[in-house]
């Protein structure tokens, strides 16, 4: 039984060693995609090598590929594929890019509260744009209930993560759409948002 556990160790670190290496080199290839035509093409097997193996950055990479075209033909199937699996993974990018699929509707049934649920596991994980997305569906009640403190709380947190128009969104919240009595407690949830997903 150790043994067997010794050995489903070693061959765990061995994939994921391998899949960082594959990952390294697809981005080299990348790079230098310039100098070369073919070092795409490598590069791209090397992607689906290393996302086969489990490494979530390769997975959102080949799901932004498939998504947009740059680098690989556009297939949307193939996109919403690798970018479950890096969400599965709680990839913070990952969870953002298949918010966005869900939000428009694209290569899955359109479905703003599965939007919102991916974006909050983002938002939690300090991904400032899923922070923001969250601060918009809250101002809106696009998917969700309109709440301006969250929306407010949101946008506090996504600014300090420096997204961008995340402190002009909470400026606007706080100066033209809470009372004070509510721009107070709004203001106390970002602080302790803050400290939390920051």
């Amino acid at each position: 039984m150790v043994q067997a556990q010794t050995l489903e160790g070693t061959l765990l670190v061995n994939n994921q060693a391998a899949a960082q290496q594959h990952y390294n080199e697809a981005q080299v290839k990348l790079i230098n995609r310039k100098q070369r035509s073919d070092n795409v093409k490598d590069a791209i097997l090397l992607l689906h090598k290393a996302a086969e193996l489990g490494h979530a950055d390769a997975q959102v990479k080949l799901g932004k590929l498939y998504s947009t075209g740059i680098d690989a033909p556009v297939n949307i199937p193939s996109a919403v594929f690798w970018l479950t699996k890096a969400a599965a993974s709680d990839h913070p990018e990952g969870l953002y890019q298949l918010a966005v699929f869900y939000h428009k509707g694209i290569g899955v049934p359109k479905s703003q509260a599965k939007a919102i649920d991916l974006w909050e596991r983002g938002a939690k994980l300090s991904h400032g744009h899923s922070q923001l997305q969250l601060a918009l569906a809250y101002s809106f009640g696009d998917g969700t209930n309109r709440n301006y403190a969250h929306a407010y709380a949101w946008a506090y947190v996504a600014a300090k993560n420096g997204t961008n128009h995340a402190d002009e969104l909470k400026n606007v919240i706080g100066s033209q759409i809470l009372s004070k009595k509510d721009l107070v407690q709004a203001q106390q949830l970002a602080e302790e948002w803050g400290k939390l997903y920051y």
